[in-house]
């Protein structure tokens, strides 16, 4: 995670596949949190809070992101739905 006295700071740039960050779109603006998911040990804990607040709202995305948790190696099995999906939806 680098330096613990720092903070938080810009360190990626993020945005949206489906265009909807763009200027006048809905999500112009946002802000975004990068979590990695393979190196830092919050990560974890912190995806699985968040699967945990977004499961009534959001039941299939919380039941992903509890797959992946419930995997020895979260990061990649996040992409790889990631890409599945993405693969199947396009098709």
């Amino acid at each position: 995670m680098g330096n613990p006295n720092k903070g938080v700071y810009r360190k990626f740039e993020v945005r949206r596949t489906d265009g909807r960050d763009a200027p006048g779109e809905k999500h112009d603006g946002c802000s975004y949190f990068v979590l990695d998911l393979v190196h830092d040990k919050h990560a974890i804990p912190a995806l699985k809070a968040y699967a945990k607040s977004c499961r009534r709202e959001f039941p299939a995305l919380a039941k992903d992101l509890n797959w992946a948790l419930s995997t020895q190696h979260v990061g990649a099995a996040v992409k790889l739905k990631i890409d599945h999906d993405v693969n199947n939806h396009h098709a």
